[in-house]
Parts: structure tokens; sequence; C-alpha cells
């Protein structure tokens, strides 16, 4: 048996008053790249909320590569809410070179940075502008790109795009799942088609207590991925299973 890259066993979690989002769930992750995927209140965003260390107030166990996740494991995270994350009084360059500020990185360095990934990622950012004079999709993409510059151990993304309109936020997609130097990354999505074009496997949760309901295998190379993808029998045969597990919800 392949060992497992992030385990969560017995994870116990409520935010009183009887709402409980986790109880005695488990979750093992042997891909290197999972999308998440359910229904709004399913408990997506707090799963990665406490894999972060953003929120210890739960019981249960959490290792990462067979180890404690607290031991040693570089987060890089992208929120959903761009502008709870960005600091207003910095450039749009010093937002994203934050993390290597911390740790004193040179400047040029840095700037080299900044450029391969605006490079890689196709997108034309002011770097000299502030968040106030930015979209919410660019202050997004302002975050996504200081979730990873400093090539953290453990990505995590939480619907980092949903403010780019379709054809940015597929095209982004794609080079992001083509991406060779990608940390372990864990995708939450609320479109089954952008968690196809990323992950290696889906795993679908619903309920509440939170449950898994399905995992879908992507049988998709990731490096071979295109837009060509989106209208193939597969693919869509693909989408079709995951719909069908989510039946009860859409009904």
């Amino acid at each position: 048996m392949n060992s497992s890259i992030l385990k969560i066993s017995n994870l116990k979690k409520d935010f009183g008053k009887g709402e409980i989002i986790f109880n005695e769930f488990d979750l093992t992750l042997q891909k290197k790249n999972t999308a998440i995927f359910g229904p709004n209140g399913c408990g997506k965003t707090t799963l990665l909320r406490i894999i972060s260390g953003l929120d210890q107030s739960y019981t249960g166990n959490i290792t990462f590569k067979d180890s404690p996740i607290k031991d040693n494991v570089g987060f890089g995270y992208a929120f959903q809410n761009p502008y709870k994350f960005l600091f207003p009084w910095m450039t749009s360059f010093e937002n994203i070179i934050f993390p290597l500020k911390i740790k004193s990185t040179d400047r040029e360095i840095s700037q080299r940075l900044v450029t391969k990934l605006l490079t890689d990622f196709n997108l034309d950012i002011p770097l000299n502008s502030y968040p106030y004079q930015l979209s919410t999709g660019q202050c997004q993409l302002l975050v996504f790109l200081r979730s990873i510059i400093d090539s953290p151990d453990l990505l995590l993304l939480d619907e980092p795009f949903s403010n780019l309109d379709y054809l940015n936020r597929t095209r982004i997609l794609f080079n992001l799942a083509a991406r060779k130097n990608l940390p372990v990354t864990i995708f939450v999505s609320h479109t089954i088609d952008e968690a196809i074009i990323f992950a290696d496997e889906l795993i679908i949760l619903g309920d509440k207590p939170a449950k898994i309901i399905g995992r879908v295998l992507i049988p998709f190379n990731r490096s071979k991925r295109n837009p060509e993808l989106l209208s193939s029998l597969k693919f869509n045969e693909v989408k079709s299973s995951c719909i069908k597990l989510l039946k009860q919800y859409i009904i």
C-alpha cells in the first residue's frame, strides 16, 4: 500500500449550539493534487483551516507525509476573500513577496521570482498599485501568487480564482495543473469542471457532520491537459460520474 501524503483521523469539530461540522471524520490522501467539492456548509473551508493550523479548536490527528503536520511544514494558503488577507498599505509587489521578506530574501531575488511567476501564468498585474486600486479578481491573484512564491510544502487553495472571468480562470487552472514544481495541493472548488481540470483525485463531501460521499480518480495526464479536454467524451464521462454522486443535493 502506498504511504499517505495527508492523513486525517477521528477529526471532531463543532461550532457550539449543536452545530457539528466533523464527527469521527477520516480522510487519507495519496495523490499529489486533490480537489474537494461539495455543497455550501459541508465543511470544506473549515477543513482547510484545520489542516493549516489556523483553526486549532478540534480533536483528532493530522499527519503530512507520515509526520505530525505541525512539525516544520511550510504552508501556502490562498483564501476566498482576498481583501482580508492583503496589506492595504503595501503595493502589489510588496504583498506578493511578503513571505520572502519574512525570510530576509534578497530583493533582487524576490523581483526575479515575481517576474517568473507573472510570466509562467501570463499575468499582467500593476505591481506598483495598491489593493484598493485593483479589482477583486486581481487581488485574488495577489494572494495566490503570494501563496506559492516561497515554494511551500503544502498549498491550500480555497476557491482562489472565483472572481476571475471564465477564460482567465480556466487558463490559469490549466497552467497550474501542468506546473512541474507545484507543491502538494488541496484545492477547494464549487465547480466540478475546475476540479477535473486541476486534480488527480476529486473528493466529494456532503451532509453535516461532513462525510465523504464519493472519490473520483481523474484519468488525465496533468502535463497534457489542454482546452480541448473540456469538450472530450471522457471529460464529460468523469463529470457525469461526479454529478451522479451529488444527485441527492440537486433533486
